[in-house]
C-alpha cells in the first residue's frame, strides 16, 4: 500500500458549521461510512440540525432510499458539539 493511500484512510471529519453546507457535508460523511462530528457555537443550531437530519432519513426510509437500519446507523454517526475544542479531540 502506498503512503498517499495510507493517509487517504479517514475514519472520522469534522465540521465546523452547521447551516446547510455543514449539513450537508456531514450527510454525505456519514451515508459513506465516515463518523462526522459537526460543531457550531449555538446549541440552537445544531438542535436543528439534528432536527432536520432526522426527517431527512425518515424521508430517505419512507421512499425506499435506505433502510430503517442504515438511517439508524447514520444517525449515530453524526455527533454534534458546541464547544469549538472538541472537534480537535476527535
Amino acid at each position: 500500500m502506498s503512503t498517499r493511500t495510507e493517509i487517504m484512510n479517514i475514519e472520522t471529519k469534522g465540521v465546523v458549521g452547521s447551516g446547510s453546507m455543514g449539513r450537508g457535508i456531514a450527510k454525505n460523511c456519514f451515508r459513506s461510512g465516515m463518523k462526522a462530528v459537526l460543531n457550531d457555537t449555538s446549541g440552537n443550531a445544531l438542535r436543528a440540525t439534528r432536527k432536520h437530519t432526522d426527517a431527512a432519513l425518515q424521508r430517505s426510509v419512507d421512499r425506499n432510499q435506505a433502510t430503517f437500519q442504515e438511517a439508524e446507523t447514520w444517525l449515530y454517526a453524526l455527533d454534534t458539539f458546541e464547544d469549538s475544542a472538541t472537534i480537535f479531540r476527535v
